[in-house]
């Protein structure tokens, strides 16, 4: 990793963090949680149009997937084989060391087209980490995991917004923000991942596909 890059700007991307036999068994585990609340049909474990039809028949019950889905990853010990893959481990120690702890259970987040779900609990404005309880001294990680090969829609983040503290906010939205800033939008493919301080301002942008991503927060115990 380019430590330098992610001192000055905040970020650094991880291009193919994660091998390819991980992310399959990802996405079977997903479909078969989808399968299994829509209960008609035959799974298609690894299908992606298969799995955005069967996430329209769950009639909206995100939380019980979610919650199923969370303890099937934890089962299949998918959070320790994507931690220790080779290129995000290596990656990450460059920057905290090998001490490494994950502060609380990781996210699932399904990311719908609005013409899907008029509102979205995780389409967020601007915004920063730390409002939400995270260290300084962690890291936040970002990736997809199920996504159309469109990659339109993820995040866009303030260039260089972690140099400027903690922002003034009200219920986690910005009261006070720079008149003149720039941003980047984010590309990632599945497999890709990022890793960003806390104090970055990002948002979502609105996706034209379903995507499922996992999101987490990784720091140094000992710190």
């Amino acid at each position: 990793m380019n430590n330098n890059f992610f001192l000055n700007n905040g970020y650094f991307i991880v291009r193919n963090a994660f091998p390819k036999k991980l992310l399959k068994e990802i996405q079977s585990i997903t479909n078969k949680n989808v399968y299994n609340l829509k209960k008609k049909g035959s799974p298609k474990v690894n299908n992606y149009k298969n799995f955005c039809s069967n996430l329209k028949k769950i009639n909206n019950n995100f939380f019980l997937l979610n919650k199923k889905l969370q303890s099937s990853l934890i089962y299949n010990k998918i959070y320790q084989k994507i931690f220790t893959s080779k290129k995000f481990y290596k990656n990450i120690i460059n920057i905290l060391g090998k001490d490494l702890a994950f502060c609380d259970e990781p996210t699932i987040n399904i990311n719908l087209p609005s013409n899907f779900l008029k509102k979205n609990y995780y389409f967020k404005d601007w915004h920063q980490e730390i409002w939400s309880g995270a260290s300084v001294n962690s890291l936040q990680m970002w990736t997809p995991m199920f996504q159309k090969s469109n990659t339109y829609g993820q995040m866009e983040l303030m260039c260089k917004s972690h140099t400027f503290g903690m922002i003034p906010n009200r219920n986690r939205k910005p009261t006070l923000l720079p008149k003149k800033y720039k941003t980047v939008k984010l590309n990632l493919e599945v497999g890709d991942c990022i890793l960003f301080s806390t104090l970055l301002l990002h948002r979502s942008m609105p996706t034209l596909s379903t995507r499922l991503a996992l999101a987490y927060s990784i720091k140094n115990f000992k710190f």
